[in-house]
């Protein structure tokens, strides 16, 4: 279940990412019974999703060392991406100070690009936006630096965890 959180401000950017990838495989119908049932948060746990997983017959490769968060010279760049034999969705943000790019790619194709000056990006799925935006709502401070979003990232991952 992939989290990763931006902000871009005018004084820098702060990028935080998680680094957990599942990979399932099995017949595509109870794949996606699974998925909708990890990614609407009726499966809270590992060994639930693995029960689950295996009550459906869908094998699951879980790693816990996926680089979905990178630096390209000044600009911080996120990813997240959903793959299967035939096709890979990807979501990317470039972020850099005072600004940001959003692209989708399907395939080598670009789907859409968005951008801005200022914000907080949150990519994930239903639950763990929700989680995170909770938490950064709770936990935000008017005056804040760079190093405290660091921190307020962190809780935000430790939370969704």
């Amino acid at each position: 279940m992939s989290l990763i959180i931006t902000y871009v401000g005018s004084k820098g950017c702060v990028i935080a990412g998680d680094k957990r990838r599942i990979g399932f495989f099995g017949d595509e119908s109870q794949r996606e019974k699974l998925e909708e049932e990890l990614y609407s948060g009726e499966i809270r746990t590992d060994e639930e999703l693995l029960k689950k997983a295996s009550e459906l017959d869908i094998t699951l490769k879980i790693t816990d060392d996926a680089q979905k968060v990178r630096e390209i010279g000044d600009v911080a760049v996120g990813e997240v991406r959903f793959k299967t034999p035939l096709k890979t969705k990807r979501k990317r943000i470039y972020g850099t100070t005072g600004a940001y790019n959003i692209v989708e790619l399907l395939g080598s194709d670009i789907k859409t690009i968005k951008g801005g000056e200022s914000s907080i990006v949150v990519f994930g799925n239903k639950v763990t936006k929700e989680i995170a935006n909770k938490t950064i709502k709770d936990n935000w401070k008017n005056k804040t630096n760079l190093q405290d979003i660091g921190k307020l990232f962190s809780k935000v991952m430790e939370d969704v965890a």
